[in-house]
């Protein structure tokens, strides 16, 4: 039997620089209560390397905007919107941790549904 692993995206915006981040995310998982959370964080240039099919549904949704990572999320044994929840956890212990001290961190949930199209968490 396939073990399922759920995947969503967090689209943020950090003044922090991509290493800084990296090294603050085992201590936001921990913040989080998402520790088993499996994290990958792209600069959003990156899109188009990791899911095209997202990619046209950030550019026709959102655009880029202020918004400069993306951050994925896999969660083993989880469902899609299971994952996307636990990202959206993350991203508010980033906005409650010192990287929003180098300047506000905000952003948005994505994850496809059932029917394999794209929505945001609402």
């Amino acid at each position: 039997m396939v073990e399922t692993k759920g995947t969503a995206y967090g689209f943020f915006y950090c003044e922090a620089s991509k290493d800084t981040i990296e090294r603050e995310i085992p201590s936001l998982k921990v913040a989080g209560r998402v520790p088993n959370l499996e994290v990958l964080l792209y600069d959003l240039g990156d899109l188009s390397k990791i899911d095209r099919q997202l990619q046209d549904f950030f550019n026709q949704q959102t655009g880029a905007g202020d918004l400069n990572y993306v951050l994925k999320g896999i969660l083993t044994g989880r469902t899609n919107f299971e994952t996307a929840r636990q990202v959206s956890h993350l991203l508010m212990q980033m906005d409650q941790s010192y990287l929003n001290r180098l300047g506000e961190v905000w952003g948005n949930v994505v994850y496809q549904d059932d029917s394999g199209r794209f929505v945001f968490l609402a």
